[in-house]
């Protein structure tokens, strides 16, 4: 049998090894902290190398456009477009013209062929006349020796046996910034001695410059070499294509604001819209000159003296129809309740505006009509055409003097007194207003009575008639007692025999 001291050892012993154990995990701990503070210094040469290695690069470069502009006379850069729309013939001037990376004769003596993909405009074909086809497109342009080839793509540009869509000779042609068009940028344009021209789009401003750069030593090189071998630059029959260069004839240079102002964009150049200013203005005269006098508008039977509908007060629209409630009004609450008052959102929905006017005019000039037509089956334009006779009154159903009253009147919270108090403006109200203003609100109240088909509840007919038959001159007023105006509506409507 075991001793009581041997038995308390037992325990003893079981309790070093968890110690021993959180002691091994603590070493590791410790190691992997070390471990990460080694990584973190690595990583921190590695960021001075890199800051090192930048700082050395800005150095160099900094040397290179310093050794490019020792050449270079001290003076101000002119923008891109001063650079590039210098002329061919500039050799005369002695000032080289400075642009990004050094001088333009720096920079073009390096540049001998070109490709890439550009997006095109014709202005005028090789014969000189307006292109048929003046639309944007992105086509493939390789620039070899003289000549100009465009493909449709990258693809066929390097599959034999494929023609280009087009083939531009370079010799005597012109190229330039097309400052003038003015709805993209980084355009250039290219003119032939023959009448042909078209624009080119880069993506860039860089690849503009580049571009243009090409072009320009390209069609110097054209030139050159025509001098010394004209015969080398005619195009056999087989390698023209629809809208191909024809053979250089005699020189035809073209106007830049002539073809800038014949484009179909409608984005003239200022000198165009100035040298065109003068035949406008002569057409104009001649057009006003010839104009029918009112006199003559009247005999012919063009222009007809009389009242409108549309815009003329009630009292004179009523006085004139010998009526007390204008025709119109009365013909398109019938037309309504005859055929539209099972019709969802009959008055809030809106009507094609152009059938509106085309009713409206019918009206005003006395011709013939029948709602009932069917060109007026569509019974949200005889709705619409009525909201429009009343927002159009020079003064509203509800007067402008009276306007207040009826705000104070909607005002007030206690429901038989607002009725008493509108009942007294309700008779203030000119005769011609109220017989009207009784008739379209009885009408309103049929439609009302239809709300499970129609949609339409009191609430919804006040909002759309509370601002027509009621509105104030004050835009800040307008939307604060737009909700006063609605409720008076409201009002009117649903205790319409309490008021009346």
């Amino acid at each position: 049998m075991e001793t009581p001291a041997q038995q308390m050892e037992a325990p003893a012993q079981q309790m070093e090894t968890p110690t021993q154990q959180m002691e091994t995990s603590t070493q590791q701990v410790e190691t992997s902290t070390q471990q990460m503070e080694t990584s973190t210094q690595q990583v921190e040469t590695s960021t001075q190398q890199m800051e090192t290695s930048t700082q050395k690069i800005e150095t160099f470069s900094q040397q290179i456009e310093a050794s490019l502009l020792q050449s270079t006379p001290s003076q101000a850069k002119p923008s891109a477009a001063d650079v590039a729309n210098a002329s061919l013939d500039r050799k005369q001037s002695t000032d080289p013209i400075i642009i990004e990376g050094g001088t333009f004769e720096q920079l073009t003596n390096e540049v001998t062929t070109k490709h890439g993909y550009l997006n095109r405009k014709k202005l005028f074909d090789p014969n000189g006349k307006k292109s048929a086809t003046r639309q944007w497109a992105q086509v493939y342009v390789m620039m070899q020796n003289h000549k100009l080839y465009f493909y449709r793509d990258h693809k066929t540009a390097r599959e034999a046996g494929v023609k280009p869509i087009n083939i531009f000779n370079m010799v005597h042609a012109t190229v330039r910034v097309a400052t003038a068009y003015q709805r993209r940028k980084f355009v250039i344009e290219v003119t032939a001695q023959f009448g042909e021209q078209f624009y080119l789009q880069a993506d860039t401003q860089k690849m503009m410059d580049d571009w243009y750069i090409s072009l320009y030593r390209g069609i110097e090189k054209a030139n050159e070499e025509y001098k010394k071998n004209p015969s080398a630059f005619q195009l056999p029959a087989s390698q023209l294509s629809p809208g191909s260069s024809p053979q250089p004839k005699k020189v035809h240079k073209r106007k830049e604001s002539t073809a800038s102002a014949m484009d179909s964009d409608d984005d003239e150049p200022e000198d165009a819209i100035e040298s065109n200013s003068k035949n406008i203005r002569n057409r104009l005269n001649k057009l006003v000159s010839r104009r029918s006098t009112m006199e003559q508008l009247k005999m012919k039977g063009i222009y007809k003296d009389q009242v409108l509908v549309f815009g003329c007060t009630l009292e004179k629209l009523c006085q004139k129809e010998k009526v007390s409630i204008p025709k119109f009004v009365s013909l398109c609450m019938q037309e309504v309740e005859k055929r539209g008052l099972n019709s969802v959102g009959i008055y809030r929905l809106s009507g094609n505006t152009a059938e509106i006017t085309k009713l409206r005019y019918l009206v005003d000039q006395d011709e013939p009509y029948t709602l009932s037509d069917v060109q007026w089956d569509d019974i949200n334009v005889i709705t619409g055409a009525l909201k429009l006779f009343f927002r159009e009154l020079p003064n509203p159903l509800i007067p402008n003097n009276l306007f207040d009253k009826f705000i104070e009147a909607g005002r007030i919270p206690d429901t038989p007194k607002r009725n008493a108090t509108l009942a007294k403006c309700i008779k203030e109200l000119p005769k011609v207003n109220h017989a009207i203003l009784v008739a379209l609100l009885t009408h309103l109240r049929r439609v009302i009575e239809r709300s499970e088909e129609n949609k339409m509840q009191a609430q919804n007919v006040a909002i759309v008639f509370g601002p027509t038959l009621m509105r104030t001159d004050d835009p800040l007023l307008i939307a604060t007692l737009a909700p006063v105006q609605n409720n008076i509506v409201q009002n009117l409507l649903t205790d319409f025999n309490k008021i009346f």
